[in-house]
């Protein structure tokens, strides 16, 4: 369902009905702290969440430890509170991630994050197989973002000093497909060995650092389908598609599995990433007037890496007439950290503009969103098309169609794979940055795409844009009017 649909709200009541009709427990999963946030705030007495143990501080270590590293972390689930065994006795009550962790456990409806889901579904989640459990269901908030939790939970970062530090040999990655499992157990021996000297001496930051590393070296027992980065630092291994890992991290924990967004995409693209197949499909219409959200497509000049200068800075013209329209606040959204450095560089707008490099972005939006409007504020930012909520934009530019990055061997890898989930992908892109401009039903907002790669990318990706999107899109044609 699109932005105003209600999606949170559909969730939560589809839950209670499940429970209603005898159905067990119900996991919610989302991608944010915010959106967990979103459903406790409802005041639902039987929902509960919780998030991993880095946002939670340690009672037993004190600030600024958190529960992370902290030595409960490595102790036995059956050895929890036998302090004889270095259990710590804030477990028992009195821990701020276990008081969470139990509450979230008993409560009927849990809110939380898809990595902590995968993490914990031997706790939270009873399985497709286990014949004793009641019927589960799990339901996939921002289902679109799914497939990145998923291929990030089973990629594997490995450093080649902590490695020499434990005397395990580099791994013989081009030849893992053979020899991972060999090198996996020999590697994960010297880890087993050196936790025993760290935990004999109380050091919990080292034990914990080995027991992230057995996590992921636990990834490399499956190879077929990764690419691998060395840059003679670090080796990153990281899967091609998340369908072949999403089974096992997340449907084989629910019985019955509802898929949430206001961009899914299609069917067969849904299988192709996430290994799943909508047997229903339930589309929800929003409250936000089409008048108040409209989508203005001129296709002016082709953007990217290849397009000429003259096409850029005819881009860029049109990009600074659409802001001398609008007083209030607004987004460009660039697609690259390149075009958005060009753009600031040359547009006659540059007290308005708000700009971040890759390293300052969380603050920068902050104090964007939190900007009076009558400042009149323009954020540029390549990383904002979604996730991002600023309930007073007047205006947004798609400058660019966000086409995923060709520079990464992975995105490359599945083009050559499967060609138009290149173009799928940009299309659902697309349509979560123009649900940016519009984020309650009295509000208006315009969405500007001035990429002409829109046309083509509308009429061969046809089935992965909504209504939401297109019933809301008018065409502009010709030049930039004279000032």
């Amino acid at each position: 369902g699109p932005p105003g649909a209600g999606k949170s709200i559909v969730a939560l009541t589809a839950a209670l009905l499940w429970q209603a009709r005898g159905g067990g427990a119900v996991n919610i999963a989302t991608i944010t702290k915010q959106l967990q946030r979103q459903y406790t705030g409802y005041g639902l007495p039987i929902v509960g969440t919780v998030w991993g143990r880095s946002g939670y501080e340690c009672v037993r270590l004190g600030p600024p430890e958190t529960c992370e590293g902290a030595p409960c972390s490595l102790v036995l689930e059956d050895e929890m509170f036998d302090e004889e065994q270095g259990a710590c006795k804030f477990k028992a009550g009195g821990c701020h991630y276990y008081d969470a962790k139990f509450r979230a456990l008993y409560a009927p409806i849990r809110i939380l994050n898809y990595h902590y889901f995968m993490a914990t579904a031997h706790e939270f989640g009873y399985g497709k197989r286990s014949q004793s459990s009641p019927d589960t269901m799990l339901v996939c908030d921002e289902s679109h973002l799914a497939e990145q939790a998923v291929m990030s939970a089973a990629e594997a970062f490995l450093s080649y000093h902590q490695l020499d530090s434990l005397g395990i040999r580099q791994p013989p990655y081009r030849d893992l497909v053979e020899l991972s499992d060999v090198w996996v157990d020999e590697a994960l021996d010297k880890i087993k060995k050196a936790m025993i000297q760290f935990e004999a001496v109380g050091d919990w930051k080292a034990t914990a650092r080995l027991e992230r590393l057995k996590r992921r070296l636990h990834n490399l027992r499956r190879t077929d389908d990764k690419i691998f980065n060395d840059d003679g630092i670090r080796l990153l291994a990281r899967p091609i598609w998340g369908s072949g890992y999403a089974e096992s991290l997340l449907w084989a924990h629910a019985t019955t599995v509802v898929l949430m967004s206001a961009t899914p995409g299609s069917d067969w693209y849904i299988e192709q990433t996430l290994g799943i197949r909508p047997q229903d499909r339930l589309v929800l219409n929003s409250v936000f007037p089409v008048a108040n959200r409209p989508c203005y497509i001129w296709p002016i000049a082709p953007v990217s890496h290849r397009s000429s200068a003259e096409d850029r800075e005819h881009a860029f013209k049109v990009i600074d007439w659409i802001l001398s329209r609008y007083s209030g606040k607004g987004v460009v959204h660039t697609g690259s950290y390149r075009l958005a450095r060009e753009y600031v560089q040359k547009t006659q707008w540059k007290s308005r503009l708000v700009y971040h490099d890759s390293q300052g972005t969380e603050a920068v939006v902050r104090s964007f969103i939190q900007s009076d409007p009558f400042q009149g504020r323009v954020l540029v930012s390549p990383v904002v098309g979604t996730g991002f909520d600023c309930s007073d934009l007047a205006f947004q530019v798609i400058a660019k169609v966000p086409f995923p990055d060709l520079g990464d061997e992975v995105v490359l890898a599945r083009k050559k794979d499967l060609p138009v989930t290149y173009g799928g992908a940009a299309a659902l892109s697309v349509v979560q940055a123009y649900g940016r401009a519009v984020r309650n039903e009295t509000w208006k907002g315009d969405t500007w795409i001035t990429d002409s790669n829109i046309t083509h990318l509308l009429k061969s990706q046809k089935a992965m844009f909504s209504r939401y999107f297109t019933e809301a899109v008018q065409w502009v044609s010709g030049r930039v009017p004279e000032r």
